[in-house]
């Protein structure tokens, strides 16, 4: 069955045994992913149901007193990809000065047996709840043994000789490694947004752009210039659980379709032009319409080079002209 939401108050339909998976899980990584494994290993040995449960928003917004927080997978984006993961239920509690403020024996106790019913409760090794933290993840075994549910500690997953961590991802994107961040990931890290009109110095240029409008806590890769895949955005197609089939991509004008094209991806501020403003752009080698307004997601693949400041337009052009090359050339 499709994953079902569930608000904070409301009861699982079923009066099955609860496995539950609790968590922020920001950017769904091969660490999370081996949680909801585990999760739904023990739920189908004892003919349960598997709960994720996460908060809203980041607890980061209520400590820092700021919204600027840099996400890998915003809310709807976190959801839809647990639910490819063949979880039962989400449950998305609001994360409130109130709650920041709860010990975790009272978090245990209101949160996991009242509200949820858990017969399972499986975590992070590095997983912390209650005020200020307080609460770790070996507390959580002997609120347990009192509460009446079991702890299941996932430990680590390894990659390159370090802990596979949503930090560790943030951190590499932030540096440009878009690579090690695939690797973490488990896929591409991706990125959507709805095209908008840009200033046209692309088309200018001869390599128009799609300019997307992302996600304002979405995290961008470092100012750069990067080989990618683009594919229509979520809200194109119709895939159900399944987040990893290609879809069509169709131009309302001409009707063109493409289930994914190479393209070049520039994140950055256009210096060359005297701009500031941090944006996302993608040249679609080889492809011409219309997509003002469209849903586009773009996955990057691999690094080309920093963004710098040319001397003219004509430099710009040749440069970006490499550019392109050199994406079509690693794809034959």
């Amino acid at each position: 069955m499709a994953m079902k939401r569930l608000y904070w108050t409301e009861d699982i339909p079923e009066r099955a045994q609860v496995v539950a998976c609790v968590g922020f899980f920001d950017g769904i990584h091969l660490g999370h992913q081996e949680l909801f494994r585990v999760a739904r290993s023990r739920a189908g040995a004892c003919g349960g149901v598997t709960v994720v449960v996460t908060f809203e928003p980041h607890p980061a917004t209520l400590v820092s007193e700021s919204s600027a927080v840099s996400l890998l997978t915003p809310l709807e984006e976190k959801a839809r990809l647990i639910e490819s993961f063949g979880v039962d239920y989400l449950r998305v509690i609001p994360f409130t000065p109130d709650l920041m403020r709860t010990e975790p024996r009272e978090f245990a106790r209101l949160f996991l047996v009242e509200q949820l019913e858990a017969r399972v409760v499986v975590v992070g090794f590095n997983f912390t709840f209650g005020f200020r933290a307080s609460g770790k993840a070996q507390h959580l075994v002997e609120f347990g043994k009192e509460l009446g549910f079991e702890a299941v500690i996932v430990p680590p997953v390894v990659r390159r000789g370090e802990v596979v961590s949503s930090t560790a991802i943030r951190q590499a994107l932030v540096e440009g490694d878009v690579e090690k961040a695939r690797e973490f990931l488990g896929r591409p890290y991706s990125v959507e947004g709805v095209v908008v009109q840009g200033d046209g110095r692309g088309r200018s240029l001869g390599f128009p752009t799609a300019n997307l409008n992302v996600h304002p806590q979405k995290l961008l890769p470092a100012p750069g210039v990067y080989a990618c895949r683009v594919y229509p955005g979520v809200l194109e197609r119709d895939l159900g659980p399944d987040l990893r089939r290609e879809a069509t991509l169709a131009d309302p004008g001409t009707r063109p379709t493409f289930a994914g094209r190479t393209a070049v991806a520039n994140v950055g501020t256009c210096p060359t032009f005297g701009e500031r403003r941090l944006h996302l752009e993608v040249h679609i080698p080889a492809w011409s319409g219309n997509l003002y307004g469209r849903e586009l997601r773009v996955e990057f693949l691999r690094r080309l080079r920093d963004e710098k400041k040319f001397a003219s337009a004509e430099e710009l052009r040749d440069q970006v002209a490499r550019d392109v090359l050199d994406v079509i050339e690693s794809q034959r």
